[in-house]
């Protein structure tokens, strides 16, 4: 094991496996996920390049920030943000460092939202977690420094995996009181009455993950302490049958006035045809119906390229240019082998490509990782012109289907 985790601090964490290890992930999908929060411990700098001091430093020193994406709470309560940000005519905030670090030095705690749109290796994390979970993730950031709480105890209406960065954290984790609560939900869950489920220590490197709806409060230790939140916001029950309401738009009986005027029997005899037409269009295949969907919607983590990708050329390419889906969910590819095209969607829109570029597209679309275009070249594709496969690469990046991940040959 200590060798497995000297190997894994060199390296920045970039798919669930590498956050949960050493638990693997047949066990947390088995016994945890969504069933009951789990401590993993780690060793230290395991998240360390996820978001390091220096990182924050930077993003203080240099980002305009809304006072609702930057903030400070104390005991439960924000702090003015006109304390420590100074509005800017152009937009945003500039941090008053002198009046935010005094801040913190009397026991506030810096929250930084969305933190993964702001450092790329963490948002590199994101998207794969977001393949992996078919659901929208976000990062948070926590900072603290005394001894006060940030926020009091409270239950979150996601999943939630905390990653301790830096220094160490006491938490306190009770069960929940209401399964699966919801915000709003028909009534609230009440507070927790008995002792904690889980009351310690999160040293740095430690994982814990909280499903929806456990209780928790977390307590610095008087020195400083960075930990990420990670919100996997899943999908529930109710956003199924929103969606599947809104598909039944198609029959005439749905979109038709409803019957107040005419008599009872023709009234019951709406209501019997309804629910008929429900029964005929939710089958087996509704889940699937509705993920595929909902993937083929999510827009793409783009990551901008200049000076080429404005030019008329492009971005160049070579052997070792790394290529990666920009799709934060896996395309659903069918292959039409009478008309010898691919189809897929991809935010939003009905796309078609040249049957010979499926072997690029399977790549790409296994694993969400960037590949050498030395190895999609050697695929076994029906077309070998060089010349023919840079066109399809150049053609699928500049419609945002493709980004370079890296290259090495020119700086992007």
């Amino acid at each position: 094991m200590a060798q497995k985790a000297a190997t894994i601090t060199n390296s920045v964490p970039c798919a669930l496996e590498d956050l949960i290890s050493p638990l693997p992930a047949v066990e947390f999908f088995g016994r945890y996920w969504g069933k009951s929060f789990v401590h993993v411990p780690g060793w230290p700098g395991k998240f360390g390049k996820l978001f390091p001091w220096a990182e924050l430093n930077q993003v203080l020193e240099n980002h305009r920030l809304s006072s609702q994406r930057l903030r400070l709470f104390k005991e439960g309560k924000p702090i003015g943000a006109k304390s420590y940000m100074s509005a800017s005519e152009t937009g945003g905030a500039r941090v008053r460092i002198l009046d935010i670090t005094r801040h913190l030095a009397e026991g506030g705690t810096l929250i930084l939202d969305d933190a993964d749109e702001l450092y790329q290796p963490l948002g590199s994390l994101t998207a794969a977690l977001e393949r992996i979970f078919r659901a929208g993730a976000q990062v948070n950031l926590y900072a603290g420094w005394k001894t006060a709480r940030g926020f009091d105890l409270h239950w979150d209406d996601h999943n939630v995996f905390v990653l301790q960065v830096a220094g160490i954290k006491r938490w306190v984790v009770y069960e929940p009181t209401r399964p699966y609560p919801l915000k709003p939900d028909v009534e609230n869950a009440p507070k927790p009455e008995g002792p904690p489920a889980w009351d310690s220590i999160l040293r740095e490197g430690d994982l814990l993950y909280l499903p929806r709806g456990w209780w928790h409060v977390a307590y610095p230790q008087d020195e400083p302490c960075l930990h990420l939140t990670v919100s996997i916001n899943s999908f529930i029950g109710l956003d199924l049958l929103q969606w599947f309401v809104n598909t039944l738009r198609a029959s005439a009986d749905v979109r038709k006035d409803l019957p107040l005027q005419d008599t009872v029997e023709a009234q019951a005899d709406f209501v019997d045809r309804l629910g008929k037409q429900l029964l005929e269009y939710w089958n087996a295949n509704v889940l699937s119906d509705f993920m595929a969907e909902i993937d083929s919607q999510v827009p793409p983590r783009l990551r901008a390229q200049l000076p080429y990708a404005a030019t008329d050329t492009g971005v160049p390419l070579g052997e070792t240019t790394r290529i990666k889906l920009a799709a934060r969910r896996r395309l659903d590819l069918r292959e039409d082998r009478s008309a010898e095209i691919v189809r897929f969607k991809f935010i939003g829109k009905e796309w078609q490509v040249d049957e010979r570029w499926l072997p690029i597209l399977e790549s790409l679309n296994e694993d969400g990782r960037g590949h050498a275009l030395g190895e999609l070249t050697a695929l076994g594709l029906k077309s070998t012109d060089l010349t023919a496969i840079h066109d399809f690469v150049h053609e699928m990046i500049r419609s945002g289907l493709f980004v370079v991940e890296s290259n090495p040959d020119k700086e992007l």
